[in-house]
């Protein structure tokens, strides 16, 4: 599949598999009083980011909530949702804070960057055996990657690519806060089509980063020195906050 070129590194992320296909539990969503909702409430106060992006909503009850009880009636957070009925929730449970927060219903990323069914078995069946993945109560690698496509499956006339569209196009590059935390089979896609559209400095908050969703996110951070990490921690499913500088 080709992707949009971006090089956050000097070479493909290669990651030696384990012999075992025991994979750890991910969570859904983050705890709002756990390490990694502390650390997003210490550095938006600390840094105080105008123009914020999530991706995956969810509900709007985990690190939504999290995001707008910490930044001022100044900022705005743009959080993406792919999933209709979780849209729905995230607007209804986000009304509270209607003038810090605006929830956007479609896809992340381009429909052309999607992974197909084969390309999400093969990186399921490569991944290491310490690395979680979702659906450890099916039977089979097959089940779960289905599971995993079926989750950004969005029929009909859903809006694609709002990454570029919120970043690029309506803040020409610059957004001070982003949170990746979408679908598990595409967070390192998310991560690498957003440094297209980076022209500013930018603080990079990434959740399972011992997760399918991001463990090759974080090596290509740790490798890259336009990245600094500020804080990390390796409960859940681990996390990182880093900034980026283009």
């Amino acid at each position: 599949m080709e992707y949009e070129e971006v090089q956050p590194v000097s070479e493909p992320i290669q990651l030696t598999p384990s012999e075992s296909v025991t994979h750890p539990t991910p969570q859904v969503s983050i705890e709002t009083d756990g390490s990694f909702a502390t650390a997003i409430r210490d550095i938006i106060r600390e840094r105080k980011p105008v123009h914020l992006l999530e991706t995956g909503t969810h509900r709007g009850t985990g690190s939504t909530a999290v995001i707008c009880g910490a930044i001022g009636n100044n900022s705005r957070l743009h959080t993406v949702e792919s999933n209709r009925t979780f849209f729905g929730c995230a607007v209804a449970n986000t009304h509270k804070w209607n003038y810090r927060v605006e929830c956007r219903w479609g896809l992340s990323i381009p429909r052309s960057l999607l992974p197909t069914y084969k390309e999400v078995l093969e990186n399921i069946r490569s991944c290491p055996a310490d690395i979680a993945i979702d659906g450890a109560h099916l039977p089979s690698d097959e089940l779960r990657a289905q599971e995993y496509v079926e989750e950004t499956t969005v029929r009909g006339s859903a809006p694609e690519n709002l990454i570029k569209q919120i970043v690029k196009t309506e803040h020409d590059g610059k957004i001070d806060f982003v949170l990746l935390d979408s679908a598990g089979h595409i967070g390192y896609i998310e991560f690498q089509h957003l440094l297209n559209f980076l022209e500013h400095p930018c603080i990079i908050a990434l959740d399972d980063t011992k997760h399918l969703k991001h463990y090759k996110s974080i090596v290509a951070i740790r490798r890259w020195d336009k990245f600094k990490i500020l804080a990390e921690g390796q409960d859940r499913c681990g996390w990182a906050i880093t900034e980026y500088r283009p």
